[in-house]
């Protein structure tokens, strides 16, 4: 709002990544034009140029919440070996990939794609397990002597969508972050669950059980 109405430069003081995404991604949506930076408030850090930053990555903007919230972040579950530069390559290299997160439609497919991408998975496989399995087959098949380790693989299709159903609620939210009706939405059909006794809400979904039951009764302390 100081952006539309005021020409002068605009300082933001933070120091989070999630600020910086929500900056770019609502300068380039609501076209604005006055100078803006974002400023650490830990001394000796660089100062950023929004206005610059949003000239340069157009392509990737539009989805840039998105892929920051289903790669990873402060409500989103990340994926071992994953990091944001993996993330930025693959979306790069294929913009709009991502734009059905946070605008209420069927994202699994869509995401499912992305992040296989970024395990390096280039067959469009329609399941996580799918792709989990093949990446698995694939370096257990490349003369090794053990199984990769289990946290290098992604996830299963199950817990994999949970985290969309996550990672989709936290896009609507951030997309919506400007608008003073934001769409009414229920966390619960989103990847989390209410527990009434405690009045809270943590993540899960209900019938999905940790692991398999023949697994669980293997599992004790020590």
């Amino acid at each position: 709002m100081c952006a539309k109405e005021k020409s002068n430069t605009i300082v933001i003081v933070a120091d989070d990544t999630d600020v910086f995404v929500l900056l770019l991604y609502h300068y380039m949506k609501e076209s604005l034009t006055s100078p803006m930076f974002m400023s650490s408030p830990v001394q000796r850090r660089s100062l950023i140029d929004i206005k610059g930053t949003v000239q340069i990555h157009q392509s990737i903007i539009p989805d840039l919440p998105a892929a920051h919230a289903l790669s990873g972040c402060d409500t989103v579950a990340t994926y071992f070996g994953i990091g944001k530069g993996t993330v930025l390559k693959n979306l790069i290299a294929a913009p709009n990939s991502l734009l059905q997160l946070g605008c209420l439609n069927d994202v699994i497919d869509q995401s499912t794609q992305f992040i296989g991408a970024c395990y390096g998975n280039r067959v469009k496989e329609k399941k996580m397990s799918d792709i989990r399995y093949r990446i698995w087959a694939t370096k257990f098949g490349n003369g090794t002597t053990t199984a990769p380790k289990i946290q290098t693989l992604p996830p299963s299709t199950e817990s994999f969508v949970e985290n969309v159903k996550r990672a989709h609620l936290q896009t609507c939210i951030w997309k919506a972050a400007t608008s003073f009706d934001p769409p009414p939405i229920d966390p619960r059909e989103y990847g989390y669950v209410r527990d009434e006794p405690s009045k809270t809400t943590t993540t899960g979904s209900d019938g999905v059980t940790l692991a398999p039951g023949d697994i669980m009764t293997l599992i004790k302390c020590n």
